[in-house]
């Protein structure tokens, strides 16, 4: 769970620099509340992203495993 939340961290401080940029740019009153708000979102989405994604190569392990031990057998 620790490399999923380092992932997303690293892609968030990714997109937080653009994000910041742009909102700069644009938006100058309302910079912080849209820049914090967006990176939530977007951390949120990276946390789900990267676990189903971590699931899913767990799943393929296993798999894998199962069939090299079935295999040998024979």
């Amino acid at each position: 769970m620790s490399t999923i939340l380092k992932k997303s961290a690293l892609n968030t401080i990714g997109f937080a620099i653009c994000c910041l940029l742009i909102s700069l740019i644009f938006y100058h009153n309302v910079a912080w509340v849209r820049f914090l708000l967006c990176n939530a979102v977007y951390f949120m989405i990276n946390c789900v992203m990267y676990w189903f994604s971590y699931k899913n190569r767990k799943k393929r392990k296993r798999a894998a495993r199962a069939k090299r031990i079935t295999n040998t057998e024979d």
